[in-house]
């Protein structure tokens, strides 16, 4: 799954170099490991975790992470990785 194929899906035109409707241009997501985020990066993550958990984002979320919990691509096959990096953008 790349750049490309997400934009339609989000929105976006331009494929590759995808500009989303609110005109910001999609990029890949960064994922900084826990232990090396400064302490202001904690504090937003936490609110963040905090806000999807009180909104219920966070258990719909687990809801379909569960229903593929018996999915080959999921969790029994080489695309394991690359399925939970783009779910968990």
């Amino acid at each position: 799954m790349d750049i490309a194929c997400l934009c339609g899906f989000f929105g976006g035109t331009g494929g590759a170099n995808c500009v989303l409707r609110n005109g910001q241009r999609l990029g890949r997501a960064i994922r900084k490991e826990y232990r090396v985020m400064t302490d202001a990066e904690r504090r937003r993550y936490h609110t963040a975790m905090w806000t999807i958990k009180g909104n219920g984002d966070y258990d719909e979320l687990s809801r379909i992470h569960s229903s593929f919990s018996t999915s080959p691509g999921a969790h029994s096959g080489p695309a394991f990785l690359p399925w939970h990096r783009e779910f968990i953008k």
